[in-house]
């Protein structure tokens, strides 16, 4: 198997999932992962009240950015003192390495699901040989 520019790409990302995963561990991922969600609904919640203070669109799109900005930041802060709490640090690195290593390998299998990524990366076939 040779590796072509895609797989270089894939294996670029892939060990900056295991490298963050292990550097921020289980704590500081997991709060990530909880506060892109809750910034999510809240951004779609606050939408119409942002939409009732004023008709200027880009005025509407700073501040419904800033307030999710500031939720992502409150959720995650919460969350990460929580679960640090919760962790001894040896256990949240080691933690966060399987959740780098779980996001690699589905990293792997969402472009192993792509056609245009398989045309160009031998990684994405030999995947794609075992997944379908």
């Amino acid at each position: 198997m040779q590796f072509q520019g895609a797989d270089y790409a894939l294996c670029g990302a892939a060990a900056l999932f295991v490298g963050l995963g292990l550097y921020r561990g289980f704590s500081g991922v997991f709060a990530f992962l909880v506060a892109s969600v809750s910034t999510a609904f809240a951004s779609v919640r606050i939408w119409p009240h942002v939409a009732a203070l004023t008709d200027v669109a880009w005025l509407r799109i700073g501040l419904a950015v800033f307030a999710g900005v500031v939720v992502f930041g409150v959720v995650r802060i919460i969350v990460k003192k929580v679960v640090n709490g919760l962790l001894d640090q040896p256990v949240d690195a080691i933690a966060g390495l399987a959740i780098g290593l779980l996001c690699s390998g589905m990293l792997l299998l969402l472009a192993a699901h792509m056609p245009a990524v398989r045309e160009c990366s031998s990684l994405a076939r030999w995947a794609a040989a075992y997944v379908q």
